[in-house]
């Protein structure tokens, strides 16, 4: 997936037995790095999407190998496509 296609994701969940939740990913970047994260917070500060996700590279080709990173990540999830 590319930079817009990974803002346009919005994953689904069921929190625990009715509840639909929807998360979203974030991208933060400038000179020398690219971070990639999931939006979705539990107040808590323990309680975690299955979605949650959160990486921050830095250094040459910081996007090419944020991208990556997340696309494989990506495809590990048992998710319907």
């Amino acid at each position: 997936m590319t930079k817009s296609q990974i803002l346009k994701l919005r994953p689904e969940f069921k929190f625990g037995k009715s509840m639909t939740m929807i998360d979203w990913f974030e991208i933060t970047e400038g000179a020398g790095f690219f971070c990639i994260r999931s939006g979705l917070r539990h107040a808590d500060g323990e309680t975690k999407s299955p979605f949650h996700y959160e990486d921050c590279i830095g250094g040459k080709n910081a996007k090419k190998i944020a991208l990556k990173k997340f696309n494989d990540w990506w495809d590990t999830l048992n998710i319907p496509k």
